[in-house]
This record gives structure tokens, sequence and C-alpha cells, in this order.
């Protein structure tokens, strides 16, 4: 590689002098390369660099894109990149043995020594890192950033890895994603954040002691957490509401509801719960969204199920303290007809 780079930069600085050269001068004669349709191939320690007009490839580096025959569009720098490239196109490697195995695989991307290089017909995979992607021999549309990201993956196909050895746990998966440092996903169509030592996760802030937490404020997320216990929290600091007062919802508007059972299409799980459209002719402020994508906040019905225990409680109790009364006033009257049947008794007795 030392001996490329010497040599491309003696070819850069004499394209500099020769850009110097007066106004007037000729491409053909103050160049550089070739005036017929043969590639300009440079040599060094007997081994072959070459550009093709004809073909637009581009090989740099010792045996790159060796082999090569109808493959159009490939840029290849680095000792033995695009090595064993016969039909493939728009292929770009750079680093040493990126993308040595490739043969017939369509527009991929490897930066980073050994990037991609067991890759042979996979296509429109991207790696950038060194070994990142390096045991992919079929898969296609992966992305792997980082060094030895996505190396266990050999045929699946859609999956990202972000991170130094972020990668999939099992082979052949699909449409899954490891993001992190030492990251790894075992489920196709499943996403993780983090390696085993991450113990937080914050969106818009830092997590602090919270397993999750959203944002701050109401611009970016108002600081819903998840606790470490597992528990969904809402943000409900006083400081952070205004124009605050007494819900007029209450035990009128619960007896409206209308609790089903009921499953999800696509699913014979068995679920209980209420309906967003007949909830929002009741309880408009707990419905989120448009026909067709409503959704509820169970959560928010709370202060609902509050208010209407606190109206029950008030009303039984007006009850009691109205049966209270009136077995007082029963009682004040059987006591009175006691004593009168007490003194017809002993007025009776004397006759």
């Amino acid at each position: 590689m030392k001996n490329i780079f010497t040599l491309l930069f003696a070819v850069l600085i004499t394209a500099h002098v020769f850009a110097q050269a007066p106004v007037g001068t000729v491409d053909s004669t103050n160049s550089i390369g070739t005036t017929d349709n043969i590639p300009l191939n440079i040599m060094f320690n007997n081994q072959n660099a070459r550009i093709n007009r004809e073909d637009y490839n581009t090989f740099f580096g010792k045996k790159a894109g060796n082999l090569n025959t109808t493959g159009n569009a490939n840029t290849a720098f680095g000792n033995f990149a695009l090595k064993n490239n016969t039909k493939g196109n728009s292929n770009t490697a750079i680093g040493t043995i990126s993308l040595r195995s490739n043969t017939t695989g369509d527009f991929n991307t490897a930066y980073g020594n050994s990037s991609l290089r067991g890759n042979t017909t996979g296509s429109y995979n991207t790696a950038l890192g060194n070994s990142a992607l390096i045991s992919n021999i079929e898969g296609n549309f992966n992305v792997a950033i980082g060094e030895n990201a996505l190396c266990y993956n050999t045929t699946g196909s859609n999956n990202i890895a972000i991170g130094n050895n972020a990668s999939t746990s099992v082979d052949n998966l699909f449409n899954s994603t490891a993001i992190g440092s030492n990251a790894s996903v075992s489920a196709s169509n499943s996403m993780v954040f983090g390696n085993h030592l991450v113990f937080g996760w914050g969106f818009g802030t830092e997590a602090t002691t919270a397993a999750i937490r959203v944002g701050s404020n109401t611009t970016n997320g108002n600081g819903a957490i998840l606790t470490k216990a597992g528990v969904w929290t809402n943000a409900s600091d006083s400081t952070k509401k205004h124009d605050i007062k007494n819900i007029s919802y209450g035990l009128k508007e619960v007896m409206k509801l209308n609790p089903v059972m009921y499953k999800m299409n696509g699913s014979n799980y068995q679920d209980i719960g209420f309906l967003a459209q007949e909830v929002k002719l009741i309880l408009p402020e707990i419905i989120y969204g448009e026909e067709g994508e409503m959704t509820m906040s169970y959560g928010q019905m709370t202060s609902v199920l509050t208010k209407a225990m606190q109206e029950l409680n008030e009303r039984l109790k007006k009850e009691n303290e109205d049966l209270k009364s009136e077995i007082s006033n029963l009682k004040s009257n059987h006591n009175t007809r006691i004593e009168k049947l007490e003194l017809i008794f002993n007025a009776e007795a004397k006759k």
C-alpha cells in the first residue's frame, strides 16, 4: 500500500505541474496516460494498477480487480481489493482484502481492511470499518458501521449494525438491528439498543436514574420515564403545568362507557378494553389520532375514575346520613309508641 500511495502522490504532483502549463496546451500532448483505447496500466513490484475508461473500472493495489472480466464501474484501492470480481458492477472497495471474494455482487461499498471480504454474490451492502460484514456471502441490503460490525452474518439481508462488534448472534436473520458497541440481536424483525451493560436510555436527555427517559419538556417528550422496576410513569410535576382546573367528568361519564372483550385483527389473543370511537364521544381528551389509526390513553382515565369514585362516595355518604336520620326517626317513633302502650297497660292493670 505504501508503494501505491507513493505512486499516486507522484502522479498528482505531475498532474499539478502540467496544470500550471501556459493557456492553450493540448490535452493529448500535456497529459499522462494513453491516447488509444487501451487501459492505463501502472506497474510496481511487477504488479498492475489499472484505469480503464471503457469499463469505468479503477484498480490500485496488488491484484486489485485482478480477475475482472465484464464488471463495470468498479473502484478498488488496496492489495487484493475486489481481487476475484468477474462480473460484479458498481462496487467500491477501499482497504486491503476488502471485497476480495466478490464475483458477481453489485453495488457494494466496503471501506476498511477485510470489510465484506467473504462476499461473493451479495449486493447493495455497505460496510464501513475493519472486518465489517467480513463473513457476508450472499446477504443483501445490509449496513455495518464499526470494526467487526455484522461480522457473523453470511446470508441474512436487510440487517443493520452500528458500533464496534455490533452484530447478529445467529446467522440468516432478516430486518434486524443492533446499535451500540457489542450490541447483539438474535431474532429477525427485532432491534437491540446497547449491550448487556447498558442500564439506561435517554431520548433528548440523560436517562439518569431511569431505565428510559423521554425528554424533559413539551418540546422533546415532557419527561415520561420507565423506572428500573419496570413501571411507566408520566410527567406530572406541577411546575410543568398551567391553566389547571378541576375536571368536569365523573360518574355520569363512567356509566356511559362500554367495556368490551375483543381480539386484534391478525391475532386470536383475547383482550379487554374499550373502542376508541365510542370513548371519543364521552372523553375526547384521551383519544388520539384519526379514524382508522385511533389510540387511547388508558392511564388518563384514572383521573375520571377517581372523580367518579369521589362523586359516588359523596352520594353514599348522603344516603348514609339520610338512612341514619330515618332510623333515628323510626327509633324515636318506636320509643314514643312503647311509652304510650306502657301507659295504657298500666292504666288497665289498675282497674
